[in-house]
Formats: structure tokens, sequence, C-alpha cells
């Protein structure tokens, strides 16, 4: 038996396997006595009928079919070990050959990753700062939910607010309805031009005008009953305690810069890991067999299959009326798959390259927590399976995975000497 490979590259291998004359005969031979234990052969116990009878009976193409069947069987293990070869995934017969009497395989490899030198990799913080201007915007927004509304006995403008009876015409639909508050702010109208024509008008007033919407025109009238004023509290040290637990305007200030000033930081610590996160793939280097990429399509297909058929759609239909095959579609996904999957390799390497794990006193402390504000059976129940186990083991890992990966992409110049010399010398 000679055995040969050659490196296909992105982790996949082929091997050839040729097998000599005696080799030969002897697959040959059991193949055709296990189609004698199979089939009746007149004048012959099952499996004892020899070569030539069963080759008369059922052609030699299903002889050579049952060996190379069955040699793959019983070579395939012990290849795979004596080349010391990683698998994903069970090797395919890729060819067979009468002559010379051969089979080949095609291997798919484990992937391999490389991270590279990630501890030198860096992503640049963003700035915490609140301006003043954020400051008064969120004030001008606390003053917008406390104001107060008075009739006045003016003409509508701009920022008022009207009670108007309104009946409106679309094409064969009419409608009515009476004591209809409407804002006069072109920024939020329904139809654009409404606040236009309302403007200027006053207490007792009727007006009817004609206005373009979605679906043509459409046709208004309006009689005003009110026309009322908006009126906001002055930003003072009483609107300050009308808000809570704030002796001061300038306490409710420093509290609102405290609540921004968090909330930027989270929401820069969010977009911090997402860079990292992307610096640290586009570092690395990755093989895969193609084979895991067309599983992860395989994945993505049933993802969105199940999304369209809750809508009431299948994937393959929604395909359809965009002009597209399911065929069309996973050639259009090997890019993303690509992406994810490559993705997926990487976090699972740099899990693995820190020693990141979450223990069982962590997952334990995390459920107590969900226990204690949990007063029904059903609900404690829910805490202790094992699909919520998972959950907060995921939830975990993923926030280790954010500290760690920032802790090292974040780290400033003075951090690294720090760490690089653990003595402080």
């Amino acid at each position: 038996m000679k055995v040969t490979t050659e490196d296909l590259g992105n982790r996949e291998v082929l091997i050839k396997v040729e097998f000599d004359e005696a080799e030969k005969a002897e697959a040959l031979k059991e193949a055709a006595q296990i189609i004698s234990q199979e089939i009746t052969i007149p004048g012959f116990r099952k499996g004892k009928a020899p070569y030539d009878v069963v080759r008369r009976m059922v052609g030699e193409r299903l002889i050579y079919n049952i060996a190379f069947e069955n040699l793959s069987g019983k070579i395939y293990p012990k290849l795979i070990s004596d080349l010391n070869l990683e698998p994903i995934a069970p090797g395919q017969v890729q060819e067979v050959s009468v002559e010379p009497f051969s089979i080949t395989f095609k291997v798919p490899l484990k992937p391999v990753v490389d991270l590279g030198d990630y501890h030198s990799l860096r992503v640049k913080p963003k700035e915490t700062d609140v301006s003043e201007e954020e400051i008064e915007q969120v004030l001008r927004d606390l003053q917008e939910e406390k104001a107060t509304w008075i009739s006045v006995e003016r003409s509508a403008t701009l920022g008022d607010l009207i009670i108007a009876d309104l009946a409106f015409k679309s094409g064969d639909q009419e409608d009515q309805r009476e004591n209809v508050p409407l804002y006069l702010d072109p920024r939020t109208e329904p139809i654009k031009g409404l606040s236009q024509n309302l403007e200027g008008l006053a207490p007792g007033d009727e007006k009817t005008f004609a206005l373009e919407g979605d679906k043509g025109e459409i046709t208004f009238r309006v009689k005003v009953h009110e026309v009322k004023e908006k009126i906001l509290p002055p930003l003072d040290d009483e609107f300050a305690r009308s808000l809570g637990d704030f002796n001061s305007l300038s306490e409710l200030k420093e509290q609102i810069r405290a609540d921004l000033m968090a909330r930027r930081a989270r929401l820069n610590r969010e977009e911090a890991f997402v860079e990292a996160l992307e610096t640290l793939v586009n570092n690395a280097k990755v093989e895969m067999p193609s084979l895991l990429v067309e599983e992860k399509i395989e994945e993505i297909i049933q993802e969105e299959d199940k999304a369209w058929r809750k809508r009431g759609l299948s994937l393959e239909n929604y395909l359809k009326m965009q002009g597209k095959t399911l065929e069309d579609y996973r050639r259009e996904l090997y890019p993303k798959a690509t992406e994810r999957l490559k993705r997926a390799l990487v976090l699972r390497k740099f899990i693995e390259a820190e020693n990141i794990k979450v223990s069982e006193e962590e997952m334990e402390k995390v459920i107590k927590n969900f226990e204690a504000g949990i007063t029904s059976r059903r609900g404690k129940r829910a805490v202790r399976s094992p699909e919520f186990r998972d959950n907060i083991a995921s939830a975990l890992l993923q926030a280790k995975v954010e500290d760690r990966l920032l802790e090292i992409m974040l780290r400033e110049e003075s951090d690294e000497g720090k760490s690089n010399n653990p003595d402080g010398d």
C-alpha cells in the first residue's frame, strides 16, 4: 500500500492510497463474500460462493464498489492516526480508481488560528467630557416635561396648541372628530403644511384647506375652539427641588453632568470593545476548511428561513421574488459566513490564550441574586434550568472577554512599563 498526501491549503488535505495487486485481490475477494452473504446463490451457502460465481451473477462493477466502500471504512482511521492528522469532520472519498487500484480522500482539518502579537495592539479611548450645551439641552427637555398649557385669547402661533373640531376627506374616505388637540410644530406634524395652515387661527375661526398626502389630496375643515400657549417653568432652585432630592439648580446640573458622563463612558466602552475586537480579528491569521464555511452558511440560512416563516413566508419564496435561487444566495453568503466564522474562531482562541473561565462559584452567585427577587416556584425552577445557566455562563464569559481585551488594548505606555516589570524596578 502506497500513501501520498497533497496539501490543498485552507486546512484541507488529499490522501491518496494505492493498493498492490495482492491487496486488490484480497479486497475484491472480501467484497464478493459480503455480497454472497446478502443474496442467495444456488448451490452455495451464504458467504461461501467463489469469486467468479459472484462476479458472473452480480457483475464486476458492484464488487468493485463494495470493495472500495469496505476498504474506505477500514483504512481511513489508520491513515488519520499514522499521518497524525486532526480532522474537524469525517473525510470524504474524493475519487476511486480501478487502475491503479486506489482511493483518494479529502480531509478537512481543524482550523489554525494565529492571534499574532495582540498584546501590542492598541485602541484609542474616547473622551468622556460633557459640554455645557449638552447639560442645557437636558434642562430644556426637563422644562418641556414640566410645561403647562394656558388658554389665550389670540391667534395661534407656532409652538401653540389648538383644540378644534376636525373633518377631513380623501377620495371616498371621510372622517370627523371633535376637540382634537393639534400641536403647531412643522417638525412633528403628521402632514406637511398642516401647522402653516393652522397658524393665525383664533378661537371661533373656521378654515377649509387641502394638502397633499401619501395617497393623494386631503381636504380639511377646521373649527377652532381654544388656543393654548405653553408656559415653561423658570430654571431656578424651585424647579430643581420639584424634580427630586435637590437643594438647588447647581445640584441638579451636577447630577445631570454625572449621569451624562456615566452614559458617555458606557457608550465609549462599548464602542472601544467593538473596535478592539475588530482589531484583534483583523490582526489574526486564520486557516479553515471550506466545510466549516458551508456549515455556517447553512446555519445562517436556517436562521433567516425561521425568521421569514414567522412572517408567513419562506426564505426560498422571498428569494424567488428577488429573482434569486437558494444556490445564488449561498454564494452571496460566503463572505459573510467566512467573516462570522473567523470572528468566532479568533474569540475562542483569545479565550484559550488568556485562560478566561467562568467558575461555578460565579455562576451560583448570579443565580442566587436572581432567585432572591423571585417568589413563584415556577420562576425559581426556570432560574435553575440548564438553558438559564447556559445564558448566564455566556453573559459572564462575554463580560470577562470584554474586560480582558480592553485591559490589553486600552493600556497606556506607563501601564506597559509596570506590567513588563512586576517588581517595579
